[in-house]
């Protein structure tokens, strides 16, 4: 067939003869720049017949698909795990190949740990990035995902990056963020009796405060060092229960620490001897690192 344009329009002619019940095949290609539904017209004709039509629809889809990030735990403590759900699902109407997630960028204060329900994804390690690819096609209307688990190392509101992508389609991103918070407290020893004369008793006061974010629990308090000084008794007590553990006194808080709240107690010790003497005591609470005070006393002849 010759090619031409006609008033801007292509048309190819039959170099030959059409005989009774011949056939002849034209095919044409055409590129396709928007979604939607196009009908492609053809008409043809010849010096003895009338000219006659047929048409064809033709529906262009995009190749789509979501990915989506969800924390599990979106607020933990320092040093407890979050959970991350990584989910794609195929929103287009043609099959996806070669799906892919990289976990692109999840901040200091979390280190990946592993991944788990992994199905027919495949995970491994490019370049430092964890990638999961997976081992199958992606129909429209699917959806598949897995569960990443990170542990958390520092104070601070976290965001976790992942990338997917498939052959069909260009790479998209989503992302989800978690609070990571850190119990907090302060302890502070009070001479109340800052110089006293050998043989009369000296008094200290302790008091811890919660200065974090979180409620505390177990806090306890512990006598830890006094050379010089023998411990009398302690008053002023509230919901702190006393204990001797391995020769040390030992108070514990039986209620939760709020936000803020401070509680304290007094010890009282003898003086049997001259001279300058530091009384330390050690606090503690769960997921917290233990903490010092002390404070010296004066006991003069």
């Amino acid at each position: 067939m010759a090619h031409s344009i006609v008033n801007g329009k292509n048309r190819w002619t039959l170099n030959d003869v059409l005989g009774i019940n011949q056939v002849t095949i034209l095919s044409v290609v055409f590129n396709t720049t928007e979604v939607g539904t196009f009908t492609n017209v053809a008409i043809a004709g010849s010096n003895e017949t009338e000219n006659k039509t047929a048409k064809n629809d033709t529906v262009v889809t995009t190749p789509d698909f979501k990915v989506d990030k969800i924390a599990l735990n979106k607020t933990v403590i320092v040093g407890e795990l979050v959970n991350f759900e990584i989910f794609v699902r195929n929103t287009g109407l043609v099959d996806l190949t070669n799906v892919f997630v990289e976990e692109t960028d999840y901040g200091q204060g979390l280190e990946f740990i592993n991944s788990y329900n992994l199905g027919n994804w495949i995970e491994s390690n490019e370049q430092g990035k964890h990638i999961w690819r997976y081992n199958g096609t992606f129909a429209p209307g699917e959806a598949h995902g897995f569960f990443v688990v990170f542990n958390t190392t520092e104070e601070g509101n976290w965001t976790n990056v992942v990338t997917a992508g498939s052959n069909e389609t260009e790479n998209k991103t989503d992302n989800e963020s978690v609070e990571v918070l850190e119990p907090k407290f302060e302890i502070k020893k009070i001479t109340l009796t800052p110089t006293v004369s050998v043989g009369e008793q000296v008094t200290f006061e302790i008091v811890v405060t919660n200065t974090g974010v979180i409620n505390l629990n177990n806090v306890v308090v512990e006598e830890f060092e006094y050379n010089g000084l023998v411990f009398d008794h302690a008053f002023g007590l509230g919901h702190w229960s006393e204990s001797a553990v391995g020769g040390k006194h030992k108070w514990t808080y039986n209620n939760g620490f709020s936000i803020g709240q401070a509680h304290g107690f007094f010890v009282v010790f003898n003086t049997t001897e001259a001279g300058n003497f530091t009384n330390v005591v050690v606090g503690s609470a769960d997921k917290t690192e233990n903490k010092t005070a002390n404070n010296t006393v004066e006991v003069i002849e």
